[in-house]
């Protein structure tokens, strides 16, 4: 027992004299530590702040798919009078998921906040679903080719200046719209959103983003011509989500 208890002496005193050498390592340590974290605190949120880059220009590659519906309307049946529920479809249009480019420039106006330009392309297609009123029998199969491009200019907020740097967008976009058929058309709509940039060496850096957008898309051409007659089909609003991953390169 008493071997035992010296043993439990002789340890403890071991413990107490690493710590009273380790202590002061430890405390410039923590102390480093602290202002270190201190001046990245400091640092951004310092309207003073001068950023080392100023531009940033980014590639991606990614997707681009549909989030709602585009129009949906009933065919006349081959019978004016028939009212057999079961021979009434209702057919639904919806854009498809396609592969998405864009290209990208910005530029920081002051702090951490800047304006974005970017122009993309993307072919996703149209779906049609097929289903009666009752919901039964439901068939989807691609539909037509539709393809999209734009343009946009937005304000972009950088929410810290580090390593990791996340960010929001959002702004007025033009989307130049191909139907089938040959068909096209120009419409207004805005860019929102936000997405990552990660430093991997010097000033090249991994962009990946998440936006939606918001435009208007003729959606009668989407049926070649057959929801002509419902004039107030016209113009359907589409929300698109686009994700890309691509790299950076500030200046």
């Amino acid at each position: 027992m008493n071997s035992i208890k010296a043993g439990r002496w002789v340890v403890l005193l071991f413990l107490a004299i690493t710590l009273m050498f380790a202590a002061p390592a430890w405390a410039q340590t923590g102390q480093s530590e602290v202002d270190s974290m201190q001046s990245m605190e400091n640092e951004p949120t310092d309207p003073s702040y001068n950023a080392p880059y100023t531009w940033n220009i980014s590639f991606g590659v990614g997707t681009a798919s549909g989030a709602n519906p585009v129009g949906s309307f009933i065919p006349v049946v081959a019978t004016p009078l028939a009212t057999d529920a079961d021979e009434l479809k209702i057919q639904t249009f919806d854009i498809d998921s396609g592969v998405l480019f864009s290209g990208r420039v910005a530029y920081r106006a002051w702090w951490r906040l800047g304006v974005e330009g970017e122009f993309g392309y993307a072919a996703p297609g149209v779906l049609i679903t097929e289903t009666n009123l009752q919901g039964a029998n439901i068939e989807t199969e691609p539909f037509g080719d539709y393809s999209f491009g734009y343009f946009s200019v937005s304000a972009r907020i950088d929410l810290v200046d580090a390593r990791i740097t996340p960010f929001l967008t959002g702004g007025f976009a033009m989307t130049f719209n191909s139907y089938p058929e040959g068909e096209s058309s120009t419409e207004p709509g805005f860019l929102f959103g936000g997405g990552l940039d990660v430093r991997l060496i010097d000033n090249i850096y991994l962009r990946g983003d998440l936006r939606g957008l918001r435009a208007s898309i003729d959606a009668p051409l989407l049926s070649r011509g057959i929801l002509e007659q419902f004039e107030a089909d016209r113009g359907a609003l589409s929300t698109q989500i686009l994700w890309t991953l691509g790299v950076a390169v500030r200046f």
